[in-house]
């Protein structure tokens, strides 16, 4: 607000500090009033989202150009550059709990604010800032036009890590959330050609400007960077292959199968490389023909444990990765088919491949059920 007379109650700052300032209130269910207050230095200051968590208090994400803003507590205490972003706590009687800069030299603005009811932190937005703070970053250098800007901090405003995500042309970040396991989640638009993608279902830039969401594990890091995930049928068997370009924390990979869109069951396990930045690739095979002594016979249909194939009738077969990290996040693999049961079909087809075309190979893990 710009205003000089703002009707405050109860208020930290009573009065206006400069040339617009933020204003909070509160309301009870009845919609009374509690307390309502400036927050603000010399120059212009600008709330983008506020949420609050579990205990009532409010967290506010902000812009701001001033030099001489209130900061307590701060993680960043000074103003590094035009326009830094602002990230405050204020506790249910208005009173600042914290409050810190976060930003570079250039412009940097928060648009996405998610807070659990833990009080853990997480914003997104922009920056064009090429000495954004980044911290145990996935991206550490600024990459481009503007990139977007993530970062996760805990309740008492501690930065816990934080990261560019961009390519050449315009990133922003717009929403962020963080799941139960603390993985935060970002959406976006971009309209870079060459932005970052990982195990994407779209992996080129289709328009002018197109929505990316991205995944974080808990630590700021994508844990698992797929790059190919396919299925060959031979005979009644199912050959699944799939590489990684890295690794961080990867505990491993649970194979999951469904038949004619049932439910989804384990079928086995294939260890992760834990952490590494080298190209890995793996091998799984589902043995559908389960009997004893016997091998397969041609022109006869594969047997599916609990399932009964009909001769001659196509039957679709799903398989999808469970990706496992050491600390218990999960990710999912894209879904990919084959078809068993059905006459005439050749006994040696890669029937689903992502994406295509495949890639090279370098280190192989292998199973068999």
């Amino acid at each position: 607000t710009t205003s000089v007379n703002f009707p405050t109650q109860n208020a930290w700052q009573g009065a206006p500090a400069g040339g617009g300032d933020i204003f909070v209130l509160a309301f009870d269910s009845s919609g009374s009033r509690l307390w309502s207050g400036y927050y603000g230095g010399s120059a212009i200051d600008y709330v983008t989202r506020l949420k609050t968590d579990g205990a009532g208090n409010a967290v506010l994400a902000a812009f701001t150009r001033s030099t001489d803003f209130p900061v307590q507590n701060a993680w960043q205490p000074n103003l590094a550059g035009g326009t830094d972003g602002l990230l405050m706590k204020i506790d249910t009687a208005g009173v600042p709990v914290w409050a810190t800069y976060f930003g570079g030299s250039e412009f940097d603005t928060p648009y996405g604010l998610h807070v659990t009811p833990e009080g853990a932190i997480g914003i997104t937005g922009m920056t064009a800032s090429t000495d954004l703070p980044t911290q145990h970053a996935h991206q550490p250098r600024y990459a481009g036009d503007n990139d977007a800007l993530v970062a996760r901090f805990d309740s008492s405003g501690s930065l816990m890590w934080s990261s560019y995500y961009g390519g050449s042309g315009h990133d922003v970040g717009l929403g962020v959330a963080i799941d139960g396991n603390g993985n935060v989640i970002v959406t976006g638009t971009s309209e870079s050609i060459n932005l970052p993608v990982y195990s994407g279902l779209q992996r080129q830039l289709s328009g002018f400007s197109d929505a990316f969401i991205l995944h974080f594990s808990a630590n700021g890091f994508i844990p698992v960077e797929l790059l190919l995930f396919s299925a060959r049928m031979d005979g009644s068997d199912v050959h699944l292959r799939w590489e990684t370009a890295s690794e961080t924390g990867n505990l491993g990979f649970e194979v999951q199968r469904s038949v004619r869109g049932g439910d989804w069951r384990r079928i086995g396990f294939v260890a992760g490389s834990g952490t590494t930045s080298l190209r890995s690739s793996y091998d799984f095979t589902d043995r559908l023909e389960t009997t004893p002594g016997m091998g397969v016979t041609p022109g006869m249909d594969p047997v599916i444990p609990g399932i009964d194939v009909t001769p001659g009738m196509a039957t679709d077969i799903r398989y999808r990765l469970r990706q496992v990290d050491f600390d218990g996040s999960v990710s999912w693999s894209p879904i990919i088919h084959v078809t068993a049961g059905q006459a005439g079909a050749a006994r040696f087809d890669i029937l689903s491949v992502f994406p295509s075309p495949a890639r090279s190979q370098v280190t192989d893990r292998k199973s068999v059920v």
